[in-house]
């Protein structure tokens, strides 16, 4: 049977105090680098194993706080969902999800829950910043403080916010631009359908979009990028007006949620075998428009995952100090008629 390596082992090995081998090994101050860096090297080689549910006991709860937009049934639903799975894997590590839904979309109803969470002594914040940038100066105040950020789904990249967990949204633009025109025999005019202006996600995706159809500059036309504002009804009308003004449409891409009404509108206008949709993400609703081929090809951008590695990465963060980088993607799948049964 192997030994189980101790910190009496380590603190042998390397001829430092039993308190100096809890110091490198917790991240607490009153340690040089060098100590450190020597007690950590050696607690490797020898194949410590720190017992993380027996630390998390010793030290006060940590609070994670997270905001997300409460009046939506696509996307944040399932990332509440991987939020809660996180916070399920963390039970025994004296972990704490203050969950917060926003009433209504916009950064400065979020800039309110935000200060409110922040009352409660959150320790880390996970966000879902509803504006490029009018949430930066209240993520640079919070980071300033020593209290990670992370961004959820879309980013505040102009911000010094902690990391950014979501798919590329240029890259998916781009998915999403190769995808139509083939669909279209590359050539032809087509219309994107965003969400919001000043969200970066809904940006990035319109320029990675514009990105691959601009490589056909003499056959694909971009007729316009149209601001639903996720609201259905906006979306159906919006549809019959693009359709009326530009008959001979040949696409539509939805880089955000409620594609479905789009389709209804197109069903409704008798155009739904004329004209190409790509869009975004899998709900049970878009099922049946993918099954009868209205919708050729959605973009899953796995919000679940999404919610999950937020919350894992924020306790990473505050209990092991890990150094992450400006985004942590993740990958997105196309999903098609004939693969969506692994997706069910």
């Amino acid at each position: 049977m192997v030994k189980k390596i101790t910190i009496k082992d380590l603190a042998k090995a390397t001829n430092v105090s039993i308190g100096t081998i809890d110091r490198a090994l917790n991240n607490r101050p009153g340690i040089s680098e060098k100590t450190k860096s020597k007690v950590l090297k050696v607690a490797k080689e020898m194949g410590y194993e720190v017992n993380k549910v027996a630390q998390s006991l010793s030290r006060k709860p940590i609070k994670i706080g997270c905001i997300l937009p409460g009046n939506s049934d696509y996307f944040f639903p399932e990332v509440e969902s991987g939020i809660i799975d996180a916070q399920k894997s963390l039970i025994d590590y004296n972990v704490e999800i203050l969950c917060i839904k926003t009433k209504k979309l916009g950064s400065k109803s979020e800039i309110k829950y935000i200060q409110e969470v922040m009352k409660k002594g959150i320790d880390g914040l996970a966000i879902f910043p509803q504006h490029r940038t009018e949430m930066n100066n209240i993520i640079n105040e919070i980071v300033n403080n020593n209290i990670p950020v992370v961004t959820i789904g879309t980013d505040a990249p102009e911000s010094n916010r902690t990391t950014c967990v979501s798919i590329d949204s240029f890259t998916n633009g781009q998915i999403a631009g190769e995808l139509l025109s083939n669909f279209i025999g590359n050539k032809g005019k087509v219309a994107i359908i965003t969400g919001f202006y000043n969200l970066a996600d809904h940006q990035e995706k319109v320029k990675g979009f514009a990105n691959v159809i601009c490589s056909y500059p003499n056959s694909i036309e971009l007729v316009g990028v149209y601001g639903a504002l996720e609201n259905p009804e906006i979306i159906y009308n919006m549809v019959k007006e693009i359709l009326n003004h530009h008959p001979d449409l040949k696409g539509i891409y939805f880089n955000s949620s409620n594609s479905i009404y789009g389709c209804d509108a197109l069903i409704d206008l008798g155009k739904e075998e004329n004209v190409a949709i790509i869009t975004t993400d899998l709900s049970n609703e878009q099922i049946p428009y993918i099954e009868k081929g209205i919708i050729k090809a959605t973009i899953h951008q796995h919000p679940h995952t999404q919610g999950y590695k937020a919350i894992k990465i924020l306790y990473d963060i505050l209990t092991s100090n890990k150094k992450y980088g400006p985004n942590d993607y993740v990958k997105p799948d196309i999903i098609l008629r004939h693969n969506i049964k692994y997706f069910l």
